[in-house]
């Protein structure tokens, strides 16, 4: 593989907000996509939800239905059935290609929305768009005032203006093919507001990870783990506590405090907290809200039965998509002065329990069309459900 198609495959996880120039999706005239007005003065903001796939299989619906349970709403699948220079089987540039192009013909009326693309193959989430939301706006904070600090204010907003909007990718250790050039050479315009997550707060990836990143259950007072992996070998060592974040905690308990609790083997929400598995990163401290899964693959079969979430795939999917139907927000309470909801919306006239995507027209066809659960996933409901 080339160093160019290396680059794309770098980028397949990334969240961003948009400035300007935006994506559209023709939406269906069947359902209804706009956000509900919460009184008068509440702005509202959405979130693009794009994952990088072109035919289905295991992975990627284990990664439409970790996003479903988390109440992202449905996601678009970009490069789907699609052919030639947009066929992600294909190339990995695909992926760009066709992200591109729908962020190219994009409407106004989302200049200020967000938007998250994974790969479709490689990628399980954990958290969801209420934890990713205030965490984005914290590291793009955090990455204003690192660039202040180095150019001073007046510099910083000439040189790397306007602040305030960054597209953020994972973390990677080191790039594939290290004696080859990995970016191609910058043009003119150099500055394209790109973040780094090092700190694993929105994406944690798994290879050079594999020390630091597991799945455990912080069931020690205050919701904690013993850490007792000396991984710097360092002579004075103690063990220590590991806490899960409290945006974390406080996420799966609005899914479990909103979801039936006879479906839920009558336990409360702090219960099946305690008694759940949740992905963290040692050094970072991080619960982490999605994994990439970059490197060996057989880590995707390791922590898929231990995602919290698991014992109740089923159950959850059917909560959050009513939960979806019914207009909730993603986050009880504004982040950056909006509530937020997904850019899309399921379909009316499916069940509960279809947890499908929506094309995105790269199909030589054109038509952008539901994809129901069963159509993308019956073949592999064992592989999901155990």
């Amino acid at each position: 593989m080339d160093s160019a198609a290396d680059v794309g495959k770098r980028i397949s996880t990334a969240f961003c907000q948009f400035k300007g120039r935006t994506p559209f999706l023709e939406r269906p005239t069947s359902v209804t996509s706009r956000p509900p007005q919460i009184g008068a003065l509440q702005r509202t903001g959405r979130l693009h939800f794009h994952v990088a796939a072109s035919t289905a299989n295991k992975q990627l619906c284990r990664a439409i239905v970790s996003s479903a349970v988390n109440r992202y709403g449905p996601p678009i699948l970009s490069g789907w059935n699609a052919t030639n220079k947009k066929d992600i089987g294909k190339t990995h540039l695909a992926k760009v290609r066709v992200v591109s192009e729908h962020l190219d013909n994009m409407a106004p009326d989302t200049d200020d929305d967000l938007f998250l693309m994974i790969d479709g193959y490689d990628v399980q989430l954990q958290l969801g768009p209420e934890v990713l939301i205030q965490r984005y706006f914290k590291v793009v904070a955090a990455e204003d005032e690192r660039i202040i600090q180095q150019l001073g204010p007046a510099l910083a907003e000439e040189v790397a203006g306007p602040l305030g909007r960054h597209v953020v990718f994972g973390a990677d250790k080191h790039p594939s093919h290290v004696d080859d050039a990995f970016w191609p050479k910058p043009g003119p315009e150099s500055n394209h507001h790109i973040a780094i997550d090092y700190w694993s707060n929105l994406f944690q990836t798994w290879a050079g990870y594999t020390e630091y990143v597991d799945w455990r259950t912080f069931d020690r007072p205050g919701h904690a783990f013993t850490v007792d992996q000396n991984v710097r070998a360092e002579a004075t060592f103690r063990p220590w506590d590991l806490h899960l974040a409290g945006d974390a905690m406080r996420a799966i308990h609005r899914i479990f405090a909103s979801t039936k609790r006879s479906t839920l083997m009558e336990k409360t929400s702090d219960r099946l907290i305690l008694e759940s598995q949740f992905g963290s990163n040692i050094i970072t401290k991080t619960t982490l809200p999605i994994y990439h899964c970059t490197g060996a693959k057989d880590a995707l079969e390791a922590f898929w039965p231990r995602m919290w979430f698991f014992p109740y795939i089923r159950t959850l999917m059917r909560s959050a998509i009513a939960s979806c139907r019914a207009g909730e927000a993603y986050t009880p309470q504004p982040v950056d002065g909006r509530m937020w909801y997904p850019a899309l919306p399921y379909p009316e006239d499916i069940r509960l329990d279809d947890a499908g995507a929506w094309s995105d027209g790269s199909a030589d066809s054109g038509e952008v069309e539901w994809l129901s659960f069963e159509t993308l996933c019956r073949p592999f409901e064992e592989d999901i459900f155990g």
